[in-house]
C-alpha cells in the first residue's frame, strides 16, 4: 500500500497536472492574502493557507524517509511471527477492518470540510476566489457562466487538498497501528510462554526440556529484536514530520483563537473555515499522541510479561537464557521517547501541555480584547 511502485507515464502525467493546481492554488491565495483589507478575511484565508501548506510540508518529511516506510511496510506484508494462530489472525484481521474504516470515516471528514470550503466560496457574495477571474480581465461582465465555472474549478481544489492531506495522514496513522498491533500479539504470545513450552514438549519425542524453552525464548527475542528495530524506523519517520505538525497546528490555532476573541464578526468567508480547519488539526494531534504514547507503553508491557513467565524453573540450564531474557527486559524498560525533532517528546502528555498553552493563549487574547 504504502511502498513506491512502478508508475505508467499516464499516471504520473495526471499527478504532476494535480500538483501544478495544488501549486497554482497556494499562490492564489497568497496573493489574495495580501490584498485584501478586511483583516477578518485576511484571518480567515490564513487559517487554509497555514493548513494547505503544512500538507505540502509534511509530505515532504515522509518523502525523506521513504527507506524507512518501506522497511516498515514489509513488516506488515510478511509477518513470520505467530503465523495462522487463532489470535494473532484475529487482531490482524481486526486491524486491517478498522485501519479501512479510519480511512473511510477520515476521507468523509476531509471530504465534508472541502465541500464546506467550496459552498462558501461559490455561494457568499465577494467571495476571495473572484480576484482570480477580475484579472486581467473581469469575466463577470463578459462570459458571466465561464465566470462561474472558473470559480468553481479554482474552489474545488479543495477537494485535491482533501485527498492530498488525508494520504499523508494516514501513512503515520497505519504504520503506527500495524506495529501496535504486532506489540499486541507479542506481548500475548509472551503471556502463554508457559503452556507453549508445554506444548512443543508433547510433541517433542525426545522430551528435551531444555532444548525447547531455548528454541522458545529465543523466538520471542528474535521477535522483540524486529519490533525494537520497527520502532527505530517509526522515530525516524515522525521526528522531523511531528515538529512540523505541532508548529503549523499552534500557528492555526493561534490564529482561530485570534479570529474569535480580538477581531470577532463575521467576513465574507464566515466562521466555518477556520473552525474546520482547526476541528482537523486538533483530531489530528489528538491521535498522533494516543498512538505514540500506546505504542511506548506496549514496549514496556514487555518486562511486565516477561517477568511473570515461570522463569526460576528453567534456572538450572545455563546462563543463556538468563542473558537472554535480561537483554529483552533491559530493552523494554530503557525505551527511547519519540523525539519532535529534538525539542520535545511526543506523547499525551505533549497534547495535554498544548491543550494548557491553548487555553491560556485563550484568556490572554481575550482579556486583550475585553
Amino acid at each position: 500500500m504504502l511502498i513506491q511502485r512502478p508508475r505508467s507515464n499516464l499516471e504520473i502525467g495526471i499527478k504532476k497536472i494535480c500538483l501544478s493546481i495544488l501549486i497554482a492554488h497556494l499562490v492564489g491565495m497568497a496573493y489574495d492574502l495580501t490584498h485584501q483589507e478586511d483583516v477578518r478575511v485576511v484571518m480567515d484565508i490564513f487559517s487554509m493557507l497555514t493548513m494547505f501548506s503544512s500538507i505540502v510540508v509534511r509530505n515532504i518529511c515522509l518523502k525523506q524517509y521513504q527507506s524507512h516506510i518501506n522497511a516498515m511496510e514489509l513488516l506488515d506484508e510478511n509477518p513470520n511471527f505467530e503465523v495462522g494462530t487463532p489470535y494473532a489472525e484475529t487482531i490482524r484481521r481486526r486491524t486491517v477492518k478498522q485501519n479501512n474504516r479510519y480511512l473511510g470515516s477520515y476521507l468523509v471528514c476531509q471530504f465534508l470540510c472541502a465541500t464546506v470550503w467550496v459552498c462558501q466560496n461559490m455561494a457568499v457574495k465577494d467571495s476571495f476566489v473572484t480576484i482570480i477571474t477580475h484579472f486581467p480581465i473581469d469575466l463577470s461582465e463578459r462570459a458571466p457562466t465561464f465566470d462561474t465555472l472558473t470559480q468553481l474549478c479554482y474552489a474545488c481544489a479543495g477537494y485535491f487538498w482533501a485527498w492530498y492531506h488525508a494520504m499523508g495522514q494516514m501513512i503515520i496513522i497505519v504504520l503506527l497501528r500495524f506495529t501496535i498491533t504486532e506489540f499486541r500479539v507479542f506481548l500475548h504470545s509472551l503471556a502463554t510462554l508457559d503452556t507453549q513450552i508445554h506444548d512443543q514438549l508433547l510433541l517433542d519425542p525426545e522430551g528435551n526440556e531444555e532444548r525447547v524453552v531455548r528454541e522458545v525464548v529465543y523466538k520471542h527475542a528474535r521477535r522483540h529484536s524486529e519490533l525494537i528495530v520497527a520502532v527505530m524506523h517509526m522515530r525516524m519517520i515522525i521526528r522531523n514530520y511531528s515538529l512540523v505538525h505541532f508548529s503549523f497546528y499552534m500557528i492555526i490555532v493561534a490564529a482561530f483563537m485570534a479570529r474569535v476573541l480580538v477581531i470577532p464578526g463575521s467576513s465574507s468567508l464566515g466562521m466555518a473555515v477556520p473552525l474546520l480547519a482547526t476541528a482537523v488539526f486538533f483530531v489530528e494531534t489528538f491521535g498522533l499522541c494516543m498512538l505514540v504514547e500506546t505504542l511506548v507503553q506496549l514496549n514496556r508491557s514487555v518486562s511486565f510479561q516477561l517477568y511473570g513467565f515461570n522463569w526460576t524453573r528453567y534456572l538450572p540450564y545455563g546462563n543463556s537464557i538468563k542473558r537472554t531474557m535480561m537483554l529483552m527486559i533491559m530493552q523494554a524498560n530503557n525505551t527511547n521517547d519519540f523525539s519532535a525533532g529534538g525539542l520535545t517528546t511526543v506523547s499525551a502528555d505533549l497534547f495535554a501541555k498544548t491543550c494548557r498553552l491553548i487555553y491560556t493563549i485563550m484568556m490572554g487574547m481575550a482579556n486583550l480584547a475585553t
